[in-house]
């Protein structure tokens, strides 16, 4: 496959043949007979824009997409806090029952060298 960005008119045609695929509620094999496209020529162009698809993904998304994170120290005189809760922007959310306030500040310590 060429590295070249731009889609061939042959790609083009079978990318817009997946998207009607992807939309159709059909599966491969009915979807294939009905269009008169070859099943293992479908599978291979398939396979094609699922790539595409991963590494345009992969080039849109910015490498640093962080989130600042803020840590308060626990009130207890130890170095465990009781539990630690992070909240992601999508909505994912991660519960630790107890954690070790300095482990965590260490590992997301963004540290210049």
């Amino acid at each position: 496959m060429s590295t070249n960005r731009t889609l061939t008119r042959r790609a083009e045609e079978m990318f817009a043949l997946i998207e009607r695929y992807n939309s159709s509620g059909l599966n491969r094999k009915v979807f294939c007979a009905r269009n008169g496209i070859a099943y293992s020529t479908f599978q291979w162009w398939r396979h094609q824009y699922r790539h595409r698809e991963k590494t345009s993904a992969a080039r849109v998304s910015p490498i640093n997409d962080f989130v600042p994170i803020h840590l308060t120290p626990p009130h207890r005189h130890d170095a465990f806090a009781s539990a630690c809760r992070i909240e992601y922007p999508n909505g994912v959310v991660i519960s630790f029952r107890e954690v070790n306030v300095k482990v965590l500040a260490d590992l997301t310590a963004l540290r210049a060298e």
